[in-house]
């Protein structure tokens, strides 16, 4: 057995000095550690698209860190800081991604591999844009409801397709260039329309697209935009119920095409609130309620069409160009030409003073019930023989069914107002070979067309089943100077009202050329009961039916009337004339005589059988020899 041997004192004094004499050790360097990375490995990204690339990490030694990143292929936006931005090259394939992390010593190494792969035809958008964007062409878009903040571009052949219920709002800082061809059309359309850019939603033949599966695109308050050769399919569920809507904004809309679209109310393209110069050319609208609203200050010309090209029997429930407007007041000279649908007024319309509305032959505007025209400005409806000019009522199916209701309802006498000239410049309006129908609707004057305090020419026009049961359907009663040439009058209670200032010329009608049985109630020329005084020469040389005259009137020594041969003045109870004797011509040729007489004539007074009776007018009093005109052509007249 070994005997334990006490080690000296003196070894474990030296050992205790020497450990007493040194401080603590330091802990070794060790390397960072990487804590979090962004995306997960593997990544993909389409070529030539970015990724964003995030590490963060931590040191143990809490030492300052450096990050460093490389890539096999692709570039950075930057090599250095914890976050980076990738872009992929333009080829498919594989890359690495790496970021190195250290502390001067020591570095940690974390790689990425990232899948490249071929750019995607569908491309979801789901967030607004704020930067100018462009949507490639060959590409099918599908789009959530957003807002454009910024202009965007879209290229020849995209297909965008809206989500149910989504649209696209384009606000003040936004607008859209989308510029088309023939060939390579955009296309805006429903994600469920599988014939344009395939099954988007994945879902076969299980859903078809429907009127109003969209929105509408909203341009409001915007800066310019252009749509060319653009296709809308399917749009409409919006509160505006258009697919297209320009409001506070000034857009060219050209070579486009609106079909299977709502447009209930304000129509598949809606330009109600549109800016002046807004253009709307070469479009094509069919399978639309109402296809095309516009307000009073664009011009339409007579290049869209309002059919399918492919199947021209397909047209729109509503077939006419719906006109709305907030103050209902035409500021600009415009000139409507469309001939193929009519123009709706769908409530009162002003021309103001200083524009001008001209119509093309073959134009038709119908009114909705109740409302009018009134001219301060000037109104140019110059027609033809075969394609004549017409205002009637929304209920006349002439050139289309307008108000999409089939054979259900019939134009009627007082179906709209009027059309008025009021106090607009002199020789500024011209009507010739127009025609004027169903209206008169009472509203203080009850005429189709009155003149109030200016003229127009009136040649060949046609006023047809109005009321004009006080004023006439034609009124004339506070006309400037100004001539009735070659008119037709008919289906009216009365038809024409004149004063001391207007000339009646030969050659008009007083029934319908088609069947002549068809008259006028009170089938007369009257003279408006405010006419008093002849101070102008006038031809009363129409002598197809009688003149009325209402009360007692004066021919002025200024003033002077000549009649043509055959023609038949009437006077109601206490009426006459006063004359010099020598202002009143061709007299003998004529015949003077009660408005209850029907044995000349005819029933002007639309009584029945009836004919005059003694001392029924006053006469007519020559105030040069103080005594009434004893003539053998005067009936009835109380002082002969």
């Amino acid at each position: 057995m070994k005997k334990f041997v006490r080690p000296s004192l003196l070894l474990v004094i030296v050992t205790l000095f020497v450990l007493s004499g040194c401080g603590p050790s330091k802990p070794a360097n060790e390397a960072p550690k990487i804590t979090n990375t962004s995306p997960a490995s593997p990544a993909s990204v389409e070529v030539g698209k970015q990724l964003s690339f995030s590490a963060v990490a931590t040191d143990p030694n809490n030492d300052t860190l450096a990050y460093k990143w490389t890539t096999t292929k692709g570039t950075f936006n930057s090599t250095t800081g914890t976050d980076v931005i990738w872009t992929a090259p333009n080829t498919v394939g594989s890359a690495q991604v790496t970021v190195t992390v250290s502390d001067g010593k020591l570095e940690t190494k974390y790689t990425w591999t990232v899948n490249v792969i071929a750019e995607s035809n569908t491309i979801l958008i789901t967030e607004n844009i704020a930067l100018d964007t462009t949507w490639k062409a060959g590409k099918t878009y599908i789009v959530n409801d957003i807002t454009l903040n910024a202009h965007l571009t879209i290229e020849p052949g995209t297909i965008i397709k809206f989500k149910e219920n989504c649209g696209l709002t384009v606000d003040t800082a936004g607008s859209i260039t989308a510029v088309g061809t023939s060939a390579l059309p955009i296309i805006f359309t429903s994600i469920r329309d599988d014939a344009h850019g395939g099954d988007t939603n994945k879902d076969g033949s299980n859903s078809k697209p429907a009127v109003a599966d969209w929105r509408f695109i909203d341009l409001y308050n915007s800066r310019f935009s252009t749509f060319t050769h653009c296709q809308f399919y399917y749009g409409g569920s919006g509160y505006r119920d258009s697919v297209l809507t320009v409001n506070l904004a000034k857009a060219t809309i050209d070579n486009c095409t609106f079909a299977f679209n709502k447009g209930t109310v304000n129509g598949a393209l809606d330009l109600a609130g549109a800016l002046q110069d807004t253009i709307v050319t070469n479009n094509k609208f069919y399978q639309n309620i109402i296809p095309l609203v516009i307000n009073a200050q664009i011009n339409i010309d007579n290049s869209n069409v309002f059919k399918d090209p492919n199947n021209p029997a397909v047209t729109n429930t509503k077939n006419g160009i719906f006109l709305y407007n907030g103050d209902y007041y035409m500021r600009k000279s415009l000139s409507w030409q469309e001939t193929e649908v009519p123009f709706v007024i769908t409530n009162d319309l002003n021309i103001d003073s200083g524009f001008t509305l001209s119509l093309s032959p073959g134009v038709v505007v119908k009114f909705q019930e109740g409302f009018s025209l009134t001219v301060e400005g000037s109104l140019k409806a110059k027609g033809t023989a075969s394609q004549p000019i017409v205002f009637t009522s929304y209920r006349d199916d002439r050139l289309t069914d307008t108000n999409g209701d089939g054979t259900v309802t019939k134009p009627n006498a007082s179906d709209w107002q009027r059309i008025s000239l009021d106090n607009s410049p002199l020789a500024s309006n011209e009507f010739e070979y127009c025609q004027f129908l169903y209206g008169g609707k009472l509203s203080g004057i009850d005429s189709v067309l009155r003149v109030y305090f200016t003229d127009a020419i009136l040649n060949n026009c046609t006023f047809a089943y109005s009321n004009g049961s006080e004023y006439g359907a034609l009124y004339l009663g506070n006309a400037n100077k100004m001539t009735i040439n070659s008119c037709t009058f008919y289906g009216n209670e009365i038809p024409l009202v004149i004063n001391t200032l207007v000339d009646v010329a030969p050659g008009n009608k007083f029934f319908n050329p088609n069947n002549t049985a068809i008259k006028n109630t009170k089938n007369g020329i009257f003279v408006s009961s405010d006419s008093y005084t002849f101070d102008k020469a006038v031809n009363w040389t129409e002598t197809a039916v009688p003149y009325v005259i209402p009360n007692y009137m004066d021919i002025d020594t200024t003033g002077k009337i000549t009649l043509g041969t055959g023609a038949i003045i009437k006077f109601m109870i206490d009426a006459g004339f006063s004359y010099s004797g020598s202002n009143l011509v061709n007299y003998s040729s004529a015949k003077f005589t009660a408005y209850s007489d029907d044995t000349l004539g005819g029933d002007t007074n639309a009584d029945g059988s009836s004919s005059g009776y003694a001392s029924y007018w006053d006469g007519i009093y020559n105030y040069n020899s103080g005594i009434y005109a004893n003539w053998s052509n005067i009936y009835f007249a109380a002082n002969k």
